[in-house]
């Protein structure tokens, strides 16, 4: 599991701190084989997957679910079939990052964990 987290200029530092807590959770939890990165852009927290690509065997990072912070709440997105971020179904805004990142990790919808 590795962390990269990149600085961010639009979040309140509180926020930032609390996001950054709740990432390092979400990354202990997640499966080992695995690797993913965080990386905070502007008023979001973007969680990617590091693979190798599988003919140059280079890595890559897929964009996994992105975390907007709007309205003092975070909102869960994941990246549709044409590349475009939308909406969790079902999900609320959140005051804290911890419940969307703890669904990520359930995505009953398997939108997130796709094989």
């Amino acid at each position: 599991m590795e962390t990269s987290l990149v600085v961010s200029d639009g979040l309140p530092e509180f926020v930032q701190r609390q996001a950054q807590v709740a990432l390092e959770r979400f990354l202990q939890k997640s499966s080992s084989a695995a690797m993913f990165r965080g990386r905070f852009q502007k008023t979001a927290l973007l969680i990617q997957e590091q693979q190798p690509h599988p003919i140059t065997g280079e890595t890559v990072l897929l964009p996994m679910a992105l975390l907007h912070w709007r309205d003092a709440t975070w909102r869960l997105y994941f990246r549709g079939s044409r590349g475009r971020w939308q909406r969790y179904p079902g999900t609320e805004p959140s005051v804290s990052p911890t419940p969307l990142l703890n669904q990520v990790y359930r995505d009953e919808l398997c939108l997130f964990w796709r094989q």
